[in-house]
């Protein structure tokens, strides 16, 4: 089977999602990319939403071992979470105007989830990032993040980016006798709903529609033509270019200041 399982009953109380999967409806990967979940968990940023994502989606586990369970509210948040930071950090690669928001995105992930923790060490020794030896972060991290150059940016990201394409996910094929002759079907090893999730962002970025973000507010950005879009809204646009001005009259003030001061 090339998808997951519906589920059946899905319930909340508190903090835990219990659910039972149906036994015989299930979703095909292809149909279902259509319909576009892994965008939906991203924008899944309140838990009621993440909740409505849940109740139409099923688990996000990676292995389900039983028709019926029940998980804890963060595990969702953290998924949604990773896939967020994976999303922003692979079009950030292409996309210089939002490297260092999904840099300060991605260090503020591990903080807060602990997500890839040999990255910071890596990252540690070769750009001096401050901190102690733990793999958790601090304050000091985003103001790191702040000060660096575009080309270091540029190579923080390249360096970075390669590991959110790990996948266990793989291509296969298998022969249907018909009465006319052998057909052959090519399929995914895909079985759960987070392992689609992987496979449907790879998919999107090799058929040059990757996830778009605004550069001002950071919400997905609905994507709708090939050309890329740094702003959400005309509103996101006009605000980031009045702070532009704005930066560029205090800097010509500080200069002119500086002019006659030397004077």
């Amino acid at each position: 089977m090339d998808g997951w399982y519906r589920c059946k009953n899905v319930a909340f109380q508190g903090e835990t999602a219990t659910w039972e999967l149906s036994r015989t409806g299930h979703y095909d990967f292809l149909d279902a990319y259509k319909m576009t979940p892994h965008l939906q968990l991203v924008r899944a940023t309140d838990d009621g939403a993440l909740r409505a994502f849940i109740k139409a989606w099923g688990p996000l586990r990676m292995v389900l071992d039983d028709w019926s369970g029940s998980d804890q509210i963060d595990e969702y948040r953290k998924a949604r979470d990773k896939v967020t930071v994976a999303s922003r950090i692979l079009a950030a690669v292409e996309e210089q105007d939002s490297q260092r928001t999904a840099l300060q995105v991605f260090v503020a992930s591990l903080s807060a989830n602990k997500f890839f923790p040999a990255i910071l060490e890596g990252l540690r020794k070769r750009y001096r990032v401050p901190g102690d030896v733990e793999d958790r972060v601090d304050a000091d991290h985003q103001q790191w993040v702040e000060l660096l150059t575009q080309n270091q940016l540029n190579e923080v990201i390249a360096e970075i980016a390669p590991i959110f394409a790990v996948s266990a996910i793989s291509p296969r094929y298998s022969v249907e006798r018909r009465k006319t002759g052998n057909a052959l079907r090519a399929s995914l090893a895909i079985s759960n709903l987070m392992d689609a999730m992987t496979w449907m962002i790879w998919q999107d970025f090799s058929q040059n529609h990757p996830m778009q973000f605004c550069v001002e507010c950071r919400k997905l950005i609905e994507f709708k033509t090939h050309h890329a879009k740094k702003f959400c809204s005309p509103e996101c646009a006009h605000r980031k270019t009045a702070r532009e001005w704005q930066q560029r009259d205090r800097d010509k003030e500080r200069k002119a200041n500086g002019t006659q001061k030397a004077r």
